[in-house]
């Protein structure tokens, strides 16, 4: 099953991560909620590495083998577009905000 989900790459497994984070946070926030994080903050968490893995999907587009010769492999150069860089803004702000989720709820 492992093999079907293509987790070759950091990005695709963040994106895997943050949406099982989400998905835990939002089916069992009554169990979350007795541990020593809220929920809000795995949600936050969750969809924070969901944005910046999808960023850097778009980011690293696929490239092929006559991709050029990468460290990584083929496909693993970075190639910054404006939707990419925009979900990594939006990906960093949540898991920041996930991160100190209690410290800016007694701000609000």
């Amino acid at each position: 099953m492992l093999e079907k989900l293509n987790l070759e790459r950091w990005y695709r497994v963040l994106v895997y991560l943050g949406a099982i984070f989400f998905g835990g946070a939002v089916f069992f926030s009554d169990a979350v909620n007795k541990g020593p994080i809220t929920d809000v903050a795995l949600m936050l968490l969750g969809a924070g590495m969901f944005f910046f893995g999808m960023g850097e999907w778009i980011n690293h587009p696929p490239r092929g083998e006559k991709g050029g010769p990468s460290f990584f492999g083929p496909g693993a150069v970075r190639v910054p577009h404006l939707g990419g860089l925009l979900l990594d803004v939006v990906g960093a702000a949540l898991f920041i905000a996930g991160l100190g989720w209690r410290w800016l709820a007694r701000l609000f």
